[in-house]
């Protein structure tokens, strides 16, 4: 197996080296510029690279272009996020801009030409068959993956009231909710908020009313959530249709670790599997009733005996990387099988 990626920080050699002994070939290129110019290179480069007659699995709409000018048959679309949609709402386009119509287009012709489609919620799959007259069976549900044996559950710390929030916090995150929220949970309890940055970060964290910033690998986040009493990941909730389709890796190592989340009810398949589980809140609106309750549910959460077993028990149903492996390694045998009966079939 070849994996080509675009990297904003070059890989160390111990990494490549790492993944060379489980028989993958690692060819990390620099990421480049921003910007339309950036992603011009990055498309050519890609041209050049993607082999004409294998099965690809392409982890972007780009990506997904690019393979199937070259490769037309045998391309695995990963559909990470409504990625038009979602540019859309954050940074005001309109419905007729000439950027938002070239996503729609690319998003298009991916949804149409590729062989598989992987999704990561199962609430993008009605929009996608709707929107480009699709066939179910075209699409494999493989949601954002936890593995379990490095996020083990661990008992929830004592005494003061820890929320974690981590990751790259994108614009798409709902700073001014989560500040209501910690402001509330300042007057119920005693409250540490801690923010956990990893690589690649901007600087929407400033936003944020937190005591603490740490900076870790990816590695070191197990230690750091088991630290933790919850998550607070809330995603905008006026984001529209591209809401439904994100997942974040992140939900599912805090469940993994035994921590329960606040997120909104409309993120993904997440802010459902929260509430219907019991492992965490799923907020609506935004009043000062509501934010009450959330506060005081989530510290009823985390006071609950059994809170650690259940929120590893969802991760262990939903989440769980062997899982999640095993599907994916379906999609490519059936692909490859495909490709077989092409070659042999006269």
């Amino acid at each position: 197996m070849t994996l080509i990626s675009f990297e904003k920080v070059t890989p160390t050699t111990d990494d490549i080296a790492r993944l060379k002994l489980k028989g993958v070939n690692w060819k990390p290129i620099s990421f480049g510029r921003y910007g339309v110019f950036g992603g011009t290179q990055r498309f050519i480069k890609l041209l050049r690279l993607i082999p004409k007659n294998e099965v690809v699995h392409a982890r972007s709409d780009l990506a997904a272009f690019a393979s199937l000018i070259v490769n037309t048959r045998y391309v695995i679309w990963d559909c990470r996020a409504l990625l038009a949609d979602q540019r859309r709402a954050i940074l005001g386009w309109s419905q007729f801009s000439f950027k938002f119509a070239l996503m729609r287009f690319i998003e298009f012709f991916v949804a149409k030409r590729s062989a598989k489609i992987i999704v990561i919620t199962k609430s993008v799959v009605p929009i996608l068959m709707k929107r480009y007259k699709l066939n179910v069976e075209k699409m494999t549900h493989i949601t954002t993956c936890v593995d379990r044996s490095r996020f083990f559950t661990s008992p929830l710390p004592q005494g003061q009231v820890i929320a974690l929030i981590s990751g790259t916090l994108s614009d798409a995150y709902d700073f001014k909710l989560m500040n209501l929220i910690i402001q509330e949970l300042r007057n119920q309890c005693s409250l540490k908020v801690i923010i956990s940055l990893g690589e690649g970060h901007g600087l929407n964290w400033n936003q944020l009313l937190y005591d603490e910033v740490i900076r870790k690998s990816y590695y070191e986040m197990p230690n750091v959530i088991s630290q933790s009493s919850f998550g607070l990941s809330i995603w905008k909730k006026d984001l529209g249709v591209a809401l439904t389709s994100v997942a974040s890796t992140k939900s599912a190592e805090f469940l993994s670790c035994g921590r329960p989340l606040i997120v909104n009810r409309n993120q993904g398949d997440i802010g459902r599997i929260v509430e219907e589980e019991d492992v965490g809140v799923a907020t609506v609106g935004s009043s000062e009733q509501e934010i009450k309750a959330y506060c005081k549910s989530i510290l009823q959460t985390i006071g609950s005996p059994d809170i650690e077993s259940r929120c590893s028990s969802v991760a262990e149903r939903y989440f769980d990387l062997d899982q999640g492996v095993t599907s994916l390694a379906n999609v490519y045998h059936r692909l490859e099988e495909l490709k077989f009966d092409r070659k042999y079939r006269y």
